[in-house]
């Protein structure tokens, strides 16, 4: 296995922390990550906990795309690859400085895989959200905070 990026953190931990993340930042509980995926709530609750013995890739498989986790993510989580082997941006700083639309933003801009013409609109759309003008759902960066 690949530690690099990962140090010496169990990879059943960095893989319940990506899936409990990526729940967290849809904001759904386990009940409805359950009924999304067809996993069980307990099921979750172990992966989440890192409490499985090994991961049963039918149901990884499921609940990453339930959640629409980058299906790369998941052998970097193991420590299987490197996200640079993968092909992947950076990974993201969990600051939440920002409200969600920013801090994907933020995240966007370091994406390799956007366009410097879409990365110039997001910068607009970055600084209207910092400028406090209304983004999407009506709120401010600063209401957001």
């Amino acid at each position: 296995m690949n530690g690099g990026e990962q140090g010496t953190e169990n990879p059943l931990v960095r893989l319940g922390r990506l899936i409990r993340e990526a729940r967290a930042d849809l904001g759904w509980t386990q009940d409805e990550l359950a009924d999304a995926s067809g996993v069980s709530r307990p099921t979750i609750q172990r992966y989440e906990n890192a409490k499985v013995p090994a991961p049963e890739f039918d149901k990884v498989r499921a609940i990453v795309q339930a959640l629409k986790v980058d299906a790369r993510e998941v052998p970097v989580a193991l420590g299987i690859v490197t996200r640079d082997e993968m092909g992947l941006p950076p990974e993201r700083v969990r600051t939440r400085r920002f409200d969600a639309t920013t801090e994907d933003i933020l995240v966007m801009l370091e994406d390799p895989r956007y366009t410097d013409a879409e990365k110039l609109a997001l910068r607009e759309l970055l600084r209207a959200q910092l400028a406090g003008r209304p983004g999407p759902g009506g709120q401010s960066s600063a209401e957001a905070v």
